[in-house]
């Protein structure tokens, strides 16, 4: 039986363009090693660099590096229940949020960088442990995530591109603010 250290790239075999991107911007192949590797990135952010950033946009109704970070953690957990929902075959449920309406409820601007990035770990490494569960036929298993059917697999890859896509953002877009 295939657990997660063996899933792979190759191992995606429904996901629709959308999503592509995403998985894409995941510099490892494997995904059990992709894991471990984004919440290694996340222990790595310059907390320094990113509090100074807090409350800045690069443009006018852009969000700040907070609710960028709180947007990553927000998601990843919206996905996951969906994901788990997914796996034990719930064949009614579909991922379907409004991320800005979110964001704008999210209080981030009230939190430390430091404590929306410990709470992104801790959330990463749940994901992880609920990936960790999952056998073979588990990781071919679809579900509809906004009106576009996606394989559980390549939902992990995506969430972890999710992370690389708004971490590449802020260091092009808000580092350069400061």
């Amino acid at each position: 039986m295939m657990m997660l250290k063996e899933i792979t790239k190759i191992h995606i075999d429904v996901v629709p363009d959308l999503y592509e991107t995403y998985i894409s911007l995941v510099a490892e192949d494997n995904l059990n090693k992709a894991f471990k590797d984004s919440i290694k990135d996340l222990w790595r952010l310059d907390i320094d660099k990113l509090t100074r950033l807090h409350s800045k946009n690069y443009a006018p109704g852009k969000w700040t590096v907070n609710d960028i970070l709180q947007h990553l953690s927000d998601t990843e957990r919206i996905v996951c229940a969906g994901i788990l929902r997914f796996v034990r075959e719930e064949k009614e449920h579909v991922i379907c949020f409004n991320g800005d309406e979110i964001a704008a409820n999210a209080n981030a601007c009230n939190k430390s960088v430091e404590r929306i990035i410990e709470e992104l770990i801790t959330v990463r490494k749940a994901t992880y442990g609920l990936y960790s569960t999952f056998c073979c036929d588990d990781f071919l298993k679809t579900g509809i995530i906004r009106k576009r059917r996606i394989s559980i697999a390549a939902m992990g890859f995506s969430i972890l591109g999710h992370q690389v896509h708004h971490l590449n953002n802020i260091r092009d877009k808000y580092y350069p603010l400061l």
